[in-house]
């Protein structure tokens, strides 16, 4: 930690206390020292915790580049429907398959991740955000069934319903758990509740149509 002070010496200073207990009974009560002992253990677990929380960059950045290569295909597919006057936008480069299906899992990462709470009006925004992120995904990929036989067809619309039946129950755990709830977002001349359970509810009932 930014103060020096980590768990092993907490813990250091619990066991001499509790040797020298007779000597400091008049000082120090054993609800002293079991109050003692659960700082050391939520020191312990802070310093754990930001171990676990380095990859986090990473993860970010590994999410962005995924999603970077959706958004390039989809661009993609977006000037060719206008260069051939195809205006329904053919999915010549982002289709539904299992490379797309795999680079979308990944984009998906934050919604479906009930590790990390991101209770930070910031972290609730980036998940509701990827939900709108995965209907706009969803828009792009419909054309390209209809180019698809029935036995590929059947298969991709497998895999791909696995994924939105994950993401939706992660949300709904998270909502029910309250990691995505109302939050307010405070400025210096006002205040502003954004109800962020509303938002993913009907970002859910999008993907479903």
């Amino acid at each position: 930690m930014s103060s020096g002070v980590t768990y092993d010496s907490c813990y250091r200073i619990v066991n001499l206390l509790e040797d020298s207990h007779k000597e400091l009974s008049k000082i120090l009560t054993d609800e002293d020292i079991r109050q003692l002992d659960l700082s050391c253990s939520k020191v312990q677990d802070s310093e754990f915790g930001d171990r676990f929380s380095e990859p986090m960059v990473w993860i970010g950045i590994y999410i962005a580049i995924a999603s970077f290569f959706c958004i390039l295909a989809m661009a993609a597919d977006l000037l060719h429907g206008f260069r051939n006057k195809k205006f329904w936008f053919p999915c010549k480069y982002f289709s539904l398959n299992a490379a797309s299906i795999t680079v979308i899992t990944i984009t998906m990462k934050l919604p479906v991740d009930l590790s990390s709470g991101m209770h930070s009006y910031v972290g609730q925004a980036t998940k509701v955000g990827s939900l709108a992120f995965m209907c706009i995904m969803m828009a792009n990929l419909m054309p390209s069934l209809a180019s698809m036989d029935n036995n590929i067809l059947l298969a991709n619309i497998i895999g791909f319903c696995i994924l939105i039946i994950t993401i939706i129950v992660n949300i709904c755990i998270q909502i029910n758990t309250c990691v995505i709830a109302d939050k307010a977002l405070n400025f210096v001349a006002f205040s502003v509740h954004f109800d962020f359970v509303i938002v993913a509810y009907t970002y859910m009932a999008m993907s479903n149509l």
